[in-house]
């Protein structure tokens, strides 16, 4: 039987100017015996399936991806629009409430600058973070998209920090509810 794990989280391969994807570079050194990390293709037509494959495999509780961002904040991404669609209105919710969100704000901020943000910026984060909350209600789980800032700034070891610091906030909340 395929080990099930709590937590999912998932970091973008490579492309363009990032030769080591910050998203994946800190999610891969995250090792927990609940936790299972994916790297995701930057890939429309791919990466909302292989983020699908590894919620069917795996049943997580909690589900949390992460891409790199030109901004300086880490940001949760609360409102992913359909990247690939005509209608670029259409919108969903993160799994995750701004409010409850909001309230990891000044945490999380002592380690690095954090905000919420509702745009993802129409590539691929932005198409992952809009399968990722329409995914959310059938697999049953919480969870939200989260841009990080590059390593230029903000070095590796604080965002392993933040990254740190976030995951005790989530699952403290998430055992609450």
């Amino acid at each position: 039987m395929e080990r099930k794990a709590r937590i999912l989280i998932t970091g973008f391969e490579p492309f363009g100017k990032y030769k080591k994807n910050p998203s994946w570079e800190v999610v891969k050194t995250i090792k927990h015996p609940d936790i299972a990390t994916v790297r995701l293709p930057v890939d429309y037509t791919k990466s909302h399936r292989v983020l699908l494959d590894a919620i069917k495999k795996l049943g997580p509780k909690l589900v949390f991806c992460s891409g790199v961002s030109s901004g300086k904040a880490f940001a949760f991404e609360t409102r992913p629009r359909d990247a690939r669609h005509k209608n670029k209105k259409a919108r969903k919710r993160a799994p995750l409430t701004k409010k409850l969100l909001k309230s990891f704000l000044p945490a999380l901020s002592e380690t690095h600058e954090t905000e919420i943000s509702e745009d993802a910026g129409m590539y691929v984060c932005e198409h992952i973070a809009y399968w990722h909350a329409r995914f959310s209600k059938p697999f049953g789980f919480r969870g939200c998209f989260i841009h990080v800032p590059a390593f230029d700034k903000c070095p590796k070891k604080r965002q392993q920090q933040w990254f740190g610091e976030f995951l005790k906030l989530a699952v403290d909340i998430n055992v609450e509810q």
